[in-house]
């Protein structure tokens, strides 16, 4: 038999064995429990700052889209301005100087976007801001010849320092964000609120040991013309450009041309307008300013002979930009009928064109 003065003490030690047991457990449980509860803060806050720059980086994203969808849209109506221009086709209009939506003398060439002039809205880009914008020095004014052989003098830079547009005839700005040196104070009281100093709002960037700014367009006043950079996004800079180049005009211009000097039933202009009243189309013309040579089948654009049959201001617009020189315009006809014509408008990057016959006119 066991002595009972050992079986207690056995006891005892099992007793005290279980009791530090359990107090490891526990002590291993809490450890386990607060190793669990870190982890579990740490995914927490691993998803919390994901989800922040998920958010921030959508946040961005709609921003660029809504400055990138306010530029299409202005130059749009720009171009749109520009082609339906009743009298004076091919035309761009000045910045707005004093921030009230409408077109001023081109005495600088950058400015606000003339949302009124242009008949459209204030667009605004992701920050809320009015664009703006800048008109290349040659079309500034209304004594150059303005036609699809006239290239704009404004060049665009990547930041790299190429040159990736050139003969670009405007530029539309989205200041986007203030930088920490701009100050946008609100002068005045108008829609696009803030104030008319480009600096505030148009940025430079460095390329090697040169300086571009946009918001002088780095006018050379030796040769007129501009150059403006496009840039990735920096703490420095922040601009996003469109521009317009001479086809973006051009093409659309040149199809506005062709129809204007072809006319049809729908515009009773032009050469179905002398038709429709002499009942044959007129001889091509030897020289821009001459009569009618019926000896001829293809020649200049008679004008002269037709000249009635054109809304006066336009006709007037078009002969004094040279629309209806050899080097844009090719009139031909049917000599021996006189029942049927064609009329190519070329310059820029290609040509548009109408025939006709007799009173059928295609055009395209």
């Amino acid at each position: 038999m066991v002595p009972q003065n050992l079986l207690y003490s056995k006891k005892k030690f099992h007793k005290i064995l279980n009791a530090i047991n359990q107090k490891y457990l526990n002590r291993r449980f809490e450890s386990g429990a607060a190793l669990i509860f870190l982890v579990f803060l740490l995914v927490m806050v691993g998803i919390t700052y994901i989800v922040s720059t998920l958010n921030s980086a959508n946040i961005k994203m709609q921003k660029e889209e809504i400055s990138g969808q306010a530029l299409i849209s202005a130059k749009e109506s720009l171009i749109g301005w520009s082609v339906g221009n009743p009298g004076t086709p091919g035309i761009m209009p000045c910045p707005d100087t004093n921030n009230d939506g409408l077109s001023d003398t081109c005495s600088t060439y950058i400015g606000r976007f003339p949302w009124k002039t242009v008949n459209s809205n204030s667009f605004r880009d992701g920050a809320g801001e009015c664009l703006w914008y800048a008109i290349s020095p040659i079309f500034s004014s209304t004594t150059n010849p303005i036609n699809s052989n006239t290239a704009g003098s404004i060049s665009i830079i990547n930041s790299n320092g190429t040159i990736i547009a050139s003969g670009v005839i405007a530029v539309i700005i989205a200041p986007q964000e203030a930088l920490s040196s701009q100050d946008r104070t609100v002068a005045g009281n108008n829609t696009c609120q803030g104030n008319i100093t480009a600096s505030n709002y148009l940025d430079t960037e460095k390329v090697g040991s040169n300086t571009y700014d946009n918001a002088t367009g780095n006018f050379n006043i030796t040769n007129n013309t501009m150059t403006f950079i496009v840039s990735p996004p920096s703490p420095g800079f922040n601009d996003k450009l469109l521009y317009i180049t001479q086809e973006d005009l051009y093409k659309p211009l040149r199809k506005r041309i062709v129809r204007e000097m072809m006319g049809n039933i729908r515009t009773n202009t032009g050469l179905y307008k002398y038709f429709l009243g002499a009942g044959n189309y007129p001889c091509p013309a030897l020289t821009l300013g001459g009569l009618p040579d019926c000896a001829l089948s293809t020649g200049y654009f008679p004008y002269v002979t037709m000249s009635a049959d054109f809304n006066p201001a336009l006709g007037t617009w078009l002969l004094q930009n040279k629309w209806f020189d050899n080097s844009l315009t090719t009139y031909t006809f049917d000599k021996t009928t006189k029942l049927s014509a064609s009329v190519t408008v070329g310059g820029g990057a290609g040509n548009s064109v109408c025939n006709t016959s007799s009173n059928n006119v295609n055009c395209q």
